[in-house]
């Protein structure tokens, strides 16, 4: 019982409810934006090269989101960028029609996919500083649940909303989400520690940070290192298949609904579930 009420501290609340906000915004606009490129192209390479154009930042500014992590305030981190996802999506929904679709589209794909490569390292780092040792494996398992049932129901949300709704009322909802989410953040508090810097030079400081994350990797948990080609190889390989191909065939191809093409989505995800 002491256990469950120092697991459910009201930090470690707020965050699980403020991720689970966000997560779903971010599950249901992401469904939503590729059906709106699909039904506006009918291409699955357009599809393709937008989906691989908006990966992109992730993969980039994903390390500098760990360095940010260990450097600044984590909780006015993670409330700049829910305020920032909420600010362009507000502003996307307002002038959706006064520029070129696909433009718009790519730049807001672009833009939520810096902010959520920023946003992630942070919220993963203040798990362990808002929990007591014993259950910080508990607490992360609980934030892998929630981001699994995003992935879930969040595509069937998606093509419910999008099928009555259409894409205007979406990105309002979801504007709102992310605003309730950074609400929930501010009654966080977050413990943070800045990491001394041995030079007073900040790339030299993200240099060394990467030193260390490579040399740690290479000499403590050569494991990782070796599993991460195979990782790597099986994303380029399967993974397209999953996320382009399906989407097209259902959508073009058999010319399934929205709602259908959600559940097919969430379907999918359940299934990576079930298998893991």
């Amino acid at each position: 019982r002491n256990i469950n009420v120092k697991f459910w501290n009201k930090d470690f609340s707020m965050i699980a409810i403020g991720q689970a906000l966000s997560l779903f915004a971010n599950n249901i606009l992401h469904f939503a934006l590729s059906l709106y490129v699909l039904d506006l192209t009918n291409s699955g390479t357009a599809f393709g090269v937008i989906t691989a154009v908006s990966m992109v930042p992730t993969i980039f500014f994903m390390p500098f989101g760990g360095i940010l992590a260990d450097r600044m305030d984590r909780k006015k981190l993670i409330l700049i960028m829910d305020i920032l996802s909420g600010g362009v999506l507000l502003t996307f929904s307002i002038t959706v029609n006064q520029i070129q679709p696909l433009i718009a589209v790519v730049i807001i794909m672009i833009l939520l996919s810096i902010i959520e490569a920023l946003y992630t390292p942070c919220v993963q780092a203040s798990i362990p500083v808002l929990q007591e040792k014993q259950n910080v494996a508990r607490a992360n398992a609980l934030v892998n649940q929630i981001a699994m049932s995003s992935n879930i129901t969040g595509p069937i949300l998606g093509g419910i909303l999008y099928g009555f709704l259409g894409l205007r009322t979406i990105l309002y909802f979801c504007t709102l989400s992310f605003v309730l989410s950074g609400i929930t953040k501010m009654f966080v508090n977050i413990p943070f520690h800045k990491k001394p810097d041995a030079s007073h030079s900040k790339l030299t400081s993200i240099k060394a940070d990467f030193r260390e994350s490579i040399e740690f990797l290479r000499i403590q948990q050569k494991e990782i290192l070796g599993v991460i080609p195979a990782i790597a190889a099986l994303n380029f390989t399967l993974s397209p298949i999953i996320t382009v191909g399906a989407p097209y065939m259902i959508r073009v191809i058999l010319g399934l609904s929205s709602e259908l093409y959600g559940v097919a989505t969430g379907s999918i995800a359940a299934a990576g579930l079930l298998g893991g």
